[in-house]
């Protein structure tokens, strides 16, 4: 059950993502940000248009998915210095999937430009790998 409500869950933000960025071809920005670390990668996509943010932060596991059964809780986080966000999830079943997500929504404008470089944090356990994300 929670392996379905998993894969609803990406789905979903996966097709918000490409309908935020089909929007963005009529006259908003759209920026993706991208980097990697020893186990990790990431991306940070960002549309903009006249009134509306969105954002969506994804790390990915490097290695198979069953090395990730061992991990009991996982921190994922980004910081641009004026904007930041950081979640942290217990894993409680057998992980189906590499990747973890978040997304958030604002009214506004953001402060994260093109030509920033963002610094990318993940802590599984006892490990920490920190890398940049910069423009693709």
């Amino acid at each position: 059950m929670r392996i379905s409500f998993i894969k609803k869950c990406i789905y979903t933000a996966g097709s918000l993502f490409i309908l935020v960025s089909a929007a963005g071809c009529f006259g908003g920005e759209t920026y993706k940000f991208v980097g990697e670390s020893d186990h990790w990668e990431g991306s940070l996509n960002i549309s903009k248009d006249s009134n509306t943010v969105q954002k969506e932060f994804m790390v990915t596991y490097k290695g198979e998915v069953e090395e990730l059964s061992e991990i009991e809780r996982i921190s994922f986080g980004y910081d641009a210095g004026t904007s930041s966000s950081e979640v942290t999830r217990t894993i409680d079943r057998e992980p189906t999937e590499k990747h973890f997500i978040t997304e958030s929504s604002a009214t506004g404008d953001t402060r994260i430009e093109e030509g920033d470089v963002i610094e990318a944090t993940v802590q599984w356990d006892d490990q920490e790998e920190t890398f940049e994300m910069e423009v693709e």
